[in-house]
């Protein structure tokens, strides 16, 4: 019947047509096989399937979900490399450069963040979501100046880019000025729903102002969204110290260290306070401990100090005492 059909119809399918139409064919097949075996977790058949399909045919989609794979395979500079053709091939580039202001933030690559914002602000100047990476590259690159002036144009353009107020006040706060970021920490507690970032930046902040109180307060509100929270434990642990109410400080760490046995963070705050009560066989026992838990800071210690005893000393004369 179809021999009869192409007769009549006067129509004959040259090869290279069947050609065009098999390729299309396969390449439909390695796609949409390549985006649910991404979305099977099967990530390794998927960047098999995805890349033999853009051998066929350059593809937007495809190409977008290839990075997505690479991705999530954790080869990140693969994925950069083909967001980077994307950017120059999509209509639309922004989401990429999102996308590629994320994976140098993973990388800590804030060079390349850098020079990556500074091209795609020549696109899209108003970009509050560009301009917050921006601020944050040259946050990262010790530029804390220039970090607000992009912070700040990237709330004015965007007044609920919560981000960037949290990211500006961490700055103002790393600069000494106290006032400015309580300032924009408690427009992050009035105007959003609060936050466990934005409560652990104001109790931090309210301890180096020395409202030590309200410090307490905004500590246990932190533990109270994630009681897994580290730093705000360390902080609380810091806090009760301060008020002078050591047995609080022990309690509180003691407390962290039964959630969180391998915190090497958690037995040199706890090593601090024995030392405070006088227990210095107990303050070399967490130091020993917070090394076991910390192989970089043990490879820090090597040759610096002929022994913990020395290592203890020096330390524990610092507000942090293990700051190594």
């Amino acid at each position: 019947m179809g021999l009869f059909k192409t007769l009549f119809s006067g129509q004959m399918e040259s090869s290279a047509e069947k050609e065009e139409k098999k390729q299309k064919q396969d390449f439909d097949v390695l796609k949409y096989d390549g985006i649910r075996a991404l979305q099977a977790g099967q990530t390794e058949f998927a960047i098999r399937c995805l890349e033999k399909a853009l051998t066929l045919k350059d593809d937007e989609e495809t190409t977008e979900k290839l990075a997505q794979a690479f991705l999530q395979n954790r080869e990140t500079e693969k994925a950069y490399g083909i967001l980077q053709t994307l950017s120059s091939q999509t209509e639309n580039p922004l989401p990429v450069f999102l996308i590629m202001a994320k994976i140098n933030e993973q990388t800590f690559n804030y060079t390349r963040m850098e020079s990556l914002c500074a091209s795609a602000l020549a696109i899209y100047p108003e970009s509050g979501e560009l301009l917050y990476w921006a601020g944050k590259a040259q946050y990262a690159l010790g530029n804390n100046l220039q970090a607000i002036v992009f912070l700040t144009k990237a709330i004015v353009h965007d007044e609920q880019l919560q981000s960037a107020y949290l990211l500006r006040a961490s700055v103002l706060l790393d600069m000494g000025s106290l006032k400015e970021a309580e300032i924009d920490a408690d427009y992050l507690l009035t105007a959003f729903d609060p936050t466990e970032e934005a409560l652990l930046l104001k109790a931090k902040i309210c301890l180096q102002t020395g409202s030590i109180e309200t410090a307490i307060l905004y500590y246990n509100k932190v533990i109270s969204h994630n009681p897994f929270n580290e730093e705000a434990y360390i902080g609380l642990s810091n806090a009760y110290t301060i008020n002078h109410q050591t047995d609080r400080a022990l309690e509180t760490i003691n407390e962290f260290i039964e959630l969180m046995p391998e915190s090497a963070e958690a037995y040199k705050e706890r090593g601090r306070i024995k030392l405070q009560l006088n227990d210095k066989a107990g303050a070399m026992d967490d130091l020993k401990k917070s090394l076991e838990c910390s192989p970089e800071a043990m490879n820090q210690l090597n040759g610096r100090f002929n022994n913990l005893e020395q290592e203890m000393n020096v330390q524990y004369k610092n507000r942090n005492p293990y700051g190594f």
